[in-house]
């Protein structure tokens, strides 16, 4: 009942992104499964896939807050275990597959509004929380997202876009450091020099007068 029912290794390989190892542990189990004696072949081949797309969808789901209803849905209607010619390997693969493709597609689309929002409000407390509770997905989440398609944390991602308008403002604005520093979201002027000489290897003050 294990090998039909508990799906969870391949649940979390396939999150992170490793769809050959998702498509080794399937295989894993596929091969249990026909070589047990004791299963009733087609029987058990259906149960295995009907739990393996439940499971994939309540894991995204529950999880992280992700919803590939249409997915789960196309996959139960497509199932071609009554065609003698359809492997269950092949069945499950493209399982696999249609999952990993919604989940590439949702990562672009919640990673553009989270860069749409953080964008519009580099004034504002930007926190993992207040950005995952605005594009509605869970937090641990939406951190691996910026981690794997930004190749940058989220904080790191926010500092940086705070220092290219701070950089703007410094060029075409005659705002104080302060004010810039309190536009740019930065909690003080001080912290803001601090944090501009670590990135650009000069204060504010200099690099305005550069640039001018």
């Amino acid at each position: 009942m294990e090998i039909l029912f508990n799906h969870k290794e391949i649940c979390e390989k396939l999150f992170s992104g490793d769809l050959q190892s998702s498509f080794h542990l399937l295989e894993e189990k596929i091969n249990q499964i026909t070589n047990n004696s004791s299963m009733e072949t087609g029987t058990y081949e259906r149960i295995f896939l009907y739990s393996l797309n439940h499971c994939f969808y309540h894991y995204f789901l529950f999880l992280h807050n992700c919803s590939f209803c249409q997915c789960c849905y196309d996959n139960f209607r497509s199932f071609r275990l009554n065609d003698d010619s359809i492997k269950l390997h092949e069945e499950a693969r493209r399982l696999l597959f249609s999952y990993y493709q919604c989940m590439a597609k949702d990562c672009n689309h919640h990673i553009a509004e989270a860069c749409q929002f953080i964008q519009t409000h580099l004034a504002e407390k930007l926190s993992l929380e207040r950005v995952a509770a605005q594009i509605y997905v869970n937090r641990c989440y939406l951190c691996q997202l910026f981690k794997e398609n930004m190749q940058e944390s989220f904080s790191e991602y926010i500092t940086r876009k705070r220092l290219e308008q701070a950089q703007t403002l410094l060029k075409t604005s005659r705002f104080s450091i302060d004010e810039i520093a309190e536009q740019c979201g930065f909690s003080s002027s001080g912290y803001f020099s601090t944090v501009f000489r670590k990135y650009y290897g000069q204060s504010p003050r200099e690099y305005r007068k550069a640039v001018q």
